[in-house]
Parts: C-alpha cells; structure tokens; sequence
C-alpha cells in the first residue's frame, strides 16, 4: 500500500519527488548511525567512569592503609620517647642526687 503511494509519487512527480526521497531517506541513515555511535559513546563513558571510580576508591582505600600505619608508627615513636624521657629524667636525678651528696 505505502509502496504505491511511493510509486505514484515518484512517477508524477519527478526528479523532485525522487531527490525529496532520496533525502529523506539519507536523513534516516545519518539518524540511525548517529544514534549508534551515541550508544556506543554512552557505554564507553560508562566503562571509563566505572574504571576510574574503581580507582579513585582504591587509591582512598591505600591512602586510609597509609594513615594508619602514620598512625600506628607516630605512636610507636611517642611510647619511645616517652621511655626516653624517663631514661633522662633518671640520669638527670642520679646525676643532681650525686653531687649533692
């Protein structure tokens, strides 16, 4: 049906109405790869956006395994002058303590 219609037209009317076809049916292409490669974009961004976001969690996840270890260190290294500190507290008094006897 839509087939004659199309027949009728390109018949009686031409060059025109055959070019007018043409185009339209030109447009429908550039449309269709158009949309394709708009998919097809979409699903790479959303891949590269998964992949970095799958890094940017790993690198705050190392960063939070590094802040810890500071921690774990810088506490160590307290405790140990704190021991320190006593040690020089002790040899400070033996030393007044002996001069003064």
């Amino acid at each position: 049906m839509i087939e004659e219609g199309i027949m009728n037209l390109v018949l009686q009317g031409g060059a025109n109405a055959l070019f007018a076809g043409f185009l339209f049916y030109q447009n429908r292409e550039l449309q269709r790869r158009s949309d394709e490669r708009e998919l097809k974009l979409e699903a790479r961004e959303e891949k590269l956006t998964k992949k970095y976001d799958k890094r940017i969690d790993q690198q705050e996840q190392n960063v939070i395994e590094d802040i810890s270890r500071l921690e774990a260190r810088t506490t160590k290294i307290e405790a140990r002058l704190e021991a320190i500190l006593i040690l020089l507290n002790d040899i400070k008094e033996r030393v007044f303590n002996g001069n003064n006897k």
